[in-house]
This record gives C-alpha cells, structure tokens and sequence, in this order.
C-alpha cells in the first residue's frame, strides 16, 4: 500500500544540542567541560585517534582533568562494549562522557552516558525491560568522521551479538549536550571511510526528505546537505587535503543529523542494520549498495522530490517530466558510487540470498526506519529490493 503525506501545519522539531562548529573548534573542549566536571571518560575506537596523535592532543588539552580513557569501541559497536564502558563508567564515578570518532564511538559514549546512572545492562533497555525514565550524565559529542550526524541524534545502534540484531537504544535524553564538529579532524579519514561516511550522509538526507514523517523545516535542512555533498563528496575523495570540502561535508553530516532525528529515515538504513549484523560490512559502503534500488522501489510516491534536487548533481529539468528527472538523479547517484568505488549489488558484497528471509524479518521486526519510508514494505517488497539490489543494473522500467 502506498502511503503520501502531505506536509501539515503541525510537527515537533527538536535540536537541543549546542552545537560548536569550524576549524579549531576543539580548541573550546576544555572551557564546554569546565561545566559539566572534573571526572571525564573519553570513548573511542582502538586505533584511529591514537594513530593520527588526536589522544595526546586530547591528554594535553584536559591535562587538568580527571581523564579516563576507552578505546575498545568496533566498526560494528556490540552491547558488551557498551556494558564494559558503563562499567568503567561507574567505577570512575564519571561526571561527563566524551564520545570521540566515527558514529560507532558517538553512539557507544551516548549510551553509556544514559545508562551509567542506572541499574541493568543495555540489553534490559533495548528488550524493554527496563525504560529510561531520567537523564543521564552529561554527554559531549566530537565526530572525526562526515556522515553520521550521530552528534545531534537521540540513538545508539548497537550489535546484540547473542541475538545477531542491530537495534537502537532511543530516547530524548540521550541527545548530547554539545557537538563540537571541527572539520579538521576529518583530513586524515583514509579514501574508504571518507567515501563510506559521505555516502551515509546523502543516504541519511535523501532517505529524510521523502520519508512520511519529513516537514517544511526538514525538507530545506535535507536540500542543503544534499546539495553540499554533491558538490563536496568527490572533492574530499580525491583531495583529502581540501579543508573547504571538509568543512562542507562535515555541515552537510551535521545536517543530515538533524534532518534524520526529525523526519526518520526510510529502507536503505533499515536494510542495511539487519545486513551489518549478519555481515559485519561497514555501514555507509552498505547503505551505499542499497540506496539505488530503495530510490528505485520509492519512485512512484518520491519522484517529485527526488527531481528537486537533482539539479545539485548536474541534471538539466527541462523538457523531461519529474518522474523522468528523478529516473535521471537515480542513474547519476550510480555514477558517483562507481566514481566512490563502491561495488553496485550485494552479490559483490558475497551477500547470500538464503539470508533475505532472515534480513527481512529482522528488518520488520527491529529497524524503526522502515516505519517512515514513503512507501509500505511487506516482506515481498523487502525481498524484492534485496533481488534487485543483488542483481544489479540500471534502473529498470518493470519496477
């Protein structure tokens, strides 16, 4: 069943997060600290910071801290990394939580800045058998990567290992307090990830401007992150160096952000959790397989936003209908994939086909995003898309 909604004249729209961007801008970390307290647990992934000396830029920034410091966050953040934190959290009686890198280490800091004050393991809340009924510790979010936004969003994408799902912990109080975004810290992000990361961020925008729970407001904050990345992705591929893309790519993410936490998102994400699950692929190079044949699938309800911004990647709107223009945006989001080195079909990817009942079900059973994707999918339809996104090919005119 196809389902439209229209924009409406009331809709809630949340960004309590203060958010410090630009150049330099981690240069303000202590200062944000100095008002939240002393006692500090910096969590990370387990190479990257280290790799790059961002950790002993952190050390010499809160020398004057009491600083803790977790490096044992994974691409794919399971719910024992986050029970360890917590953990680690408590025995440090932790003031504030820092949460520095990609979003697999944002969302584990987020989590475990929600749960260090409570009883119970993540696992209680994500089943429900417990709610997250108060606050947590104060939470400072600082991305090193430009896709995920998950510095302003209220959720944590964890790995249940022991159920093989992705589910998100969610609540408003799990927003951070402040993001400090500084574009900078995105140079060294190698070709891969800064691919990966900017293709998550267009999926996470384009998935949010047709979505049934998008508005005026998000419609405009999706526009402007789309159009940034189109002109700022291939910059930042093939010179990483370039701080003018950076800064762009890091605004476009931060938008996405926004965007997602307002409006939702659609089936390219809510595919792609139950596929990182049983795979263990990087999220953005899976929601990049996956988006051309979502935007496919959607067509018949989204082609009208999808044409208004296919200008933003160079497509001319004149003398072609909206349905053909957004055919168009679809085919051209396939070239800058290609360009981007991403593989075109789950085959590639040595997904298997027997696995699409159980990627489906998972899907309908654990991934919220489904709800708000512009057209109603049964598990026919997810498995359909998942057929098409494993075959390949140019868009097809029997969809």
């Amino acid at each position: 069943m196809v389902r439209v909604k229209e924009h409406l004249s009331l809709y809630e729209f949340n960004l309590p997060t203060r958010i410090i961007f630009g150049c330099k801008s981690l240069d303000k970390l202590p200062e944000v600290l100095n008002s939240f307290g002393k006692r500090v647990l910096l969590i990370t992934g387990k190479q990257s910071a280290r790799r790059i000396g961002l950790l002993e830029r952190i050390k010499i920034l809160l020398k004057d801290f009491l600083l803790e410091i977790f490096t044992e966050v994974e691409p794919e953040p399971t719910c024992l990394t986050v029970n360890n934190a917590v953990k680690l959290a408590k025995e440090k009686n932790s003031e504030v939580i820092v949460g520095l890198g990609g979003g697999s280490s944002i969302d584990v800091a987020k989590a475990v800045a929600g749960l260090a004050n409570k009883e119970g393991k993540v696992e209680d809340y994500l089943l429900g058998r417990r709610k997250l009924t108060s606050s947590g510790l104060n939470f400072i979010a600082i991305p090193t990567t430009a896709g995920t936004g998950a510095e302003v969003t209220p959720n944590a994408v964890l790995l249940d290992e022991e159920r093989k799902v992705k589910e998100s912990l969610r609540d408003k109080s799990l927003f951070a307090k402040v993001a400090i975004v500084d574009p900078e810290l995105t140079l060294s992000l190698p070709k891969d990830l800064t691919a990966y990361s900017g293709i998550d961020a267009l999926s996470q925008s384009l998935e949010s401007l047709v979505s049934t729970g998008s508005s005026h407001l998000t419609d405009g904050i999706c526009k402007e992150s789309i159009e940034l990345i189109a002109k700022n992705l291939l910059k930042v591929y093939t010179k990483p160096k370039d701080i003018l893309a950076r800064t762009n790519m890091c605004f476009a993410s931060l938008l996405s952000g926004i965007a997602l936490c307002n409006a939702r998102m659609g089936a390219v994400h809510g595919l792609a959790h139950p596929l990182g699950a049983l795979y263990r692929i990087p999220h953005g190079l899976t929601c990049g397989v996956l988006l051309p044949y979502v935007m496919e699938f959607n067509l018949k309800v989204a082609f009208k936003k999808y044409a208004l911004v296919a200008s933003y990647f160079g497509i001319s709107l004149k003398s072609s209908s909206s349905k053909e223009i957004a055919k168009l945006l679809i085919l051209k989001i396939r070239w800058l994939l290609e360009k981007l080195g991403f593989p075109l079909s789950l085959k590639v990817l040595k997904i298997k086909k027997e696995d699409f009942f159980k990627i489906a079900k998972d899907a309908l059973l654990y991934s919220g995003s489904l709800k708000a994707n512009p057209v109603k999918l049964s598990k026919n339809d997810i498995i359909k898309i998942l057929n098409r996104a494993y075959q390949g090919g140019d868009y097809a005119d029997d969809k």
